[in-house]
């Protein structure tokens, strides 16, 4: 990600799209979940090990990208997500997947 949070919140709030991809990020900030109409998420390549279930908040998503961190519990509060079509979640160390999660078409 070229340039500073604020400046990627700022576009983000204008395009739906955050790009948060290779931030060195350990947890997701918490401005992101007073994103209004975001539609799009990569948080790809971080330091990521676990999301907060704060993540339910973001009703208007439907793509998130999550591959290339440490998360090794899939977090419940994606399964809420109703607008959620595509997940990426690859190349992380997840043990077990739970069982409410639907599949995503």
């Amino acid at each position: 990600m070229g340039g500073s949070l604020s400046t990627a919140l700022k576009k983000a709030r204008r395009t739906g799209l955050l790009d948060l991809s290779e931030s060195r990020l350990r947890e997701v900030p918490s401005e992101v979940f007073k994103l209004e109409n975001l539609e799009v998420m990569y948080l790809t390549h971080n330091a990521l090990t676990e999301l907060p279930k704060a993540f339910e908040t973001l009703t208007t998503l439907k793509v998130l990208y999550l591959h290339n961190n440490n998360v090794s519990v899939f977090p419940s509060s994606l399964c809420d997500l109703s607008s959620l079509t595509w997940l990426n979640l690859n190349y992380n160390s997840l043990t077990e997947i739970p069982a409410e999660v639907r599949v995503f078409a």
